[in-house]
């Protein structure tokens, strides 16, 4: 997964049983929020993904709560 330079248009190349297949979105009033140095360069899952491309920033997720039952 990729980005140009202002952050409006994310690529996605990946590969099915036929060969590569490209996929393109391009936002036309907001920008992606992508990560600024290779530092910052993250493997997410599917859930993620979708945020991303929804335009959420997937680091202002809260982590998963665990709950207790009361006796």
């Amino acid at each position: 997964m990729f980005s140009n330079r202002s952050r409006t248009l994310v690529k996605i190349l990946y590969w099915s049983p036929s060969g590569f297949c490209l996929w393109m979105k391009r936002l036309e009033a907001q920008r992606f929020r992508w990560p600024a140095n290779e530092l910052e360069v993250l493997q997410i899952g599917q859930r993620e993904l979708t945020w991303l491309l929804e335009g959420l920033d997937i680091h202002q997720a809260h982590e998963t709560l665990q709950y207790t039952t009361c006796t």
